[in-house]
């Protein structure tokens, strides 16, 4: 919040009005997620489980609701930090990090708690946020060599055509913030804020993708899925789920339900590009493969008709 503040106060002073919204954004975000905090630390309010299905539920909500407001804070954080840089704002890109580099440590420190929570921590007193799994130097060397990071005229390269995307999310600003990175890769992105106006959408428009939130109210996005993987007319459809949830379980039924692919909340937007361009590149590919089957079996009936015509 502090970091958000003093950006709002350089963009107001600077007359920078296209970085005040987002900004806006942000310090809303960070004021919803300071609402929460305070709230999980009220003694009055404490949630009081019985069971340990009770409990695994509750992990699972909080986690989901404290990753939305830091999900705002990194994704606009993150677009802002980006216009800054090709601006030459180097004042503004080190505030930006400062700000990206506490909703990532926060980030953790939550996780790190739900897995507490949940009986996970380790017995030997360490920091329970921690979780490190040893390999052998040479192996990590190694891997390091072979998988060189990909540079900005590769990534411009492996771009995919423009397509049509459909963004599913309950929250506002989780749908603003995929339909703003998408449109930067010069996609045509549709938004529908519930199942029900998804499924609506799906069957008048044509689309090459959907990305679809796994918790919404309602019609879940599971079940979204799984009615557009039933009818053969959408099953071709590819799907990218994405929530805050990181349970084994949660993607193993997304996967098994036909999903093409998983992206957890708060979503890198590296990661989020070559997964969008992945699932769009095989539709394509799959879409070109029909119209060379259909031009087949079109050139075949015509010989058919021409042989016979020569050979009655």
């Amino acid at each position: 919040m502090g970091y958000a503040e003093i950006l709002m106060d350089d963009a107001v002073q600077a007359n920078r009005g296209q970085l005040i919204d987002d900004l806006q954004r942000i310090l809303d975000a960070s004021r919803t997620l300071h609402r929460l905090i305070l709230s999980l630390l009220d003694p009055a309010t404490i949630h009081h489980a019985d069971g340990d299905a009770d409990m695994a539920e509750y992990r699972r909500t909080l986690r989901h609701d404290l990753r939305t407001p830091i999900n705002a804070i990194k994704g606009y954080g993150e677009m802002l930090r980006e216009d800054a840089a090709d601006g030459g704002a180097e004042t503004w890109v080190a505030d930006l990090d400062k700000l990206l580099g506490e909703a990532t440590l926060l980030l953790d420190r939550i996780d790190g708690l739900v897995t507490f929570s949940g009986g996970d921590a380790p017995q030997d007193g360490t920091d329970p946020t921690v979780n490190e799994i040893a390999a052998p130097a040479k192996m990590v060397e190694s891997l390091l060599k072979a998988v060189r990071p990909i540079t900005a005229k590769e990534a411009d390269l492996a771009a995919v055509q423009p397509s049509r995307i459909l963004v599913v999310d309950d929250n506002a600003s989780n749908r603003d913030l995929l339909t703003r990175r998408l449109q930067r890769q010069g996609h045509t992105v549709l938004r529908a804020e519930d199942g029900a106006s998804a499924l609506a959408m799906v069957e008048k428009e044509a689309l090459d993708l959907v990305l679809l939130d796994l918790m919404m109210p309602g019609i879940s996005g599971y079940d979204v899925l799984a009615l557009l993987k039933g009818d053969p007319r959408f099953r071709e459809i590819p799907v990218i789920m994405i929530s805050a949830l990181s349970e084994l379980d949660s993607i193993v039924r997304c996967i098994e339900a036909g999903a093409d692919d998983y992206l957890a909340k708060p979503f890198d937007p590296t990661l989020l590009r070559a997964r969008v361009g992945s699932s769009l590149e095989k539709k394509h590919l799959r879409d070109r493969e029909r119209k060379m089957v259909e031009a087949l079996r079109i050139e075949k009936e015509r010989s058919e008709r021409l042989l016979l015509n020569i050979l009655p």
